[in-house]
């Protein structure tokens, strides 16, 4: 497979994006490897579905759907319409106010056939400032195999993957969406449920094929609006554990649960302890000599302690 006959649908969900959306799109235009461009709007109140019919007219790669909806429903909803739209064999995403670089699929199908078994890949994506300066930041997640990305994923480090880095094929989104219910953070669970579940590498490249840019309305800013998801991503975290998964694995997904379910501590003190205890029953199941020290730990965790 070359990049000729390498072909990707990029799905783009847009809400409320007349500042970035034309960007993004122009992006993923100029690229051979794009077969389809499918942009949802969520529910829009400004210019951005007025930009795409115009950007539409001299794109015909470009297919444009709405979610049907007065108020939006969130990324989820946009990325699942855009998942059961694609018709190529890989898949991959952008946000609607980030945008493509020009190698964004230059090293894809090299990664893809590197190993047959293979899901998804990831690449690096850089971080932009309001300015158009880049961070010292990167999302570059490392590792060649689905246990060491998911480690360095759920260790809540710096690597973090990006959806804007990742190429999935199409048979994926059979058994994997994204979750309607997160309007905030579905990524997280999306990242989690792929890497436990499915083949993936990264890139051992350090070379950014897309960027992120940081602006004030992202949702990483909307802070108590998140707060308010929290709680019920964490419930969803804890359900990803199984006897059949590492002690580290389960560790660090039951603590990432922990830092989300403790958002609001005062209205779901109760229920994190249940978290932890069906959490420690998992571990005990398993491994019995670590029930104690493992309750311990997630006792002190839950108590804010180091």
């Amino acid at each position: 497979m070359n990049n000729v006959t390498f072909k990707v649908s990029v799905i783009i969900p847009a809400h409320n994006a007349e500042s970035f959306i034309q960007q993004a799109i122009e992006s993923v235009s100029t690229l051979q490897e794009v077969a389809e461009i499918i942009v949802i709007d969520d529910a829009s109140t400004d210019k951005t579905v007025e930009i795409i019919k115009i950007l539409q007219a001299t794109e015909p790669r470009l297919l444009f759907f709405q979610t049907g909806f007065s108020t939006p429903r969130g990324p989820s909803v946009a990325r699942n319409i855009g998942l059961r739209a694609s018709q190529s064999p890989f898949i991959a995403f952008l946000d609607a106010d980030d945008y493509y670089l020009p190698t964004r699929f230059e090293h894809t199908p090299q990664l893809f056939d590197s190993n047959h078994t293979l899901d998804a890949v990831m690449e690096p994506v850089e971080i932009i400032n309001t300015s158009g300066n880049s961070t010292s930041g990167s999302l570059a997640p490392q590792g060649h195999s689905s246990q060491a990305l998911a480690l360095d994923f759920l260790r809540n480090n710096n690597r973090a993957p990006h959806l804007n880095g990742l190429t999935l094929k199409k048979p994926i989104s059979h058994t994997l969406s994204f979750d309607e219910q997160l309007i905030f953070a579905q990524d997280t669970l999306f990242f989690t449920q792929l890497l436990l579940s499915y083949q993936v590498t990264a890139s051992d490249l350090h070379r950014p094929v897309a960027v992120y840019r940081i602006h004030g309305k992202n949702s990483i800013f909307q802070y108590e609006e998140r707060k308010t998801i929290y709680p019920i991503l964490a419930e969803k975290l804890l359900c990803e554990i199984t006897p059949q998964q590492s002690y580290k694995i389960r560790w660090y997904v039951f603590k990432r649960s922990m830092i989300f379910s403790s958002a609001q501590r005062s209205k779901w003190r109760g229920l994190s302890y249940l978290y932890y205890m069906k959490y420690c029953l998992i571990l005990f199941y398993r491994f019995p000599v670590l029930f104690p020290l493992t309750f311990f730990r997630a006792y002190l965790y839950h108590r804010g302690r180091p």
